[in-house]
């Protein structure tokens, strides 16, 4: 990646950083107090690729449910830390290394059974007969 590259990408990301940031302070207030929050929260304990679209999704979240009249309640529970790792954990999915982990645990598996059944077949002495 050339200099000017870098330099462009890094431009790209503090304009889309402060698009969303606009967005998510011209919430209502109640809204606002709660993506502040979880802003806080994300940052805090998420720590993954993805974390400003997974923000950015919340704000959009918030945007539809406070122009349906909803309370943030209905959104987020009463649990609004367990709100926070279910949305964090889902992200965690959508990146690279949950799709790594997503095929470990399947190569895992695979591998379990096969030790299983290998392990479930009777071994045969070379005097018998099949």
């Amino acid at each position: 990646m050339s200099w000017y590259e870098k330099v462009v990408g890094v431009k790209q990301d503090k304009k889309a950083f402060r698009e969303y940031r606009a967005r998510g302070n011209a919430l209502p207030t109640e809204y606002r107090t709660a993506w502040q929050e979880i802003e806080w929260y994300v940052w805090h304990f998420g720590s993954m690729d993805g974390s400003l679209d997974l923000l950015n999704d919340i704000v959009t979240l918030f945007e539809s449910a406070a122009a349906e009249g909803r309370s943030v309640l209905d959104i987020t529970g009463s649990d609004v830390a367990g709100f926070c790792d279910g949305l964090i954990e889902e992200w965690k999915g959508r990146t690279w290394q949950g799709e790594e982990r997503r095929k470990f645990n399947e190569r895992f598996s695979k591998k379990l059974a096969e030790a299983q059944s290998a392990e479930a077949k009777p071994e045969r002495s070379p005097g018998d007969q099949a």
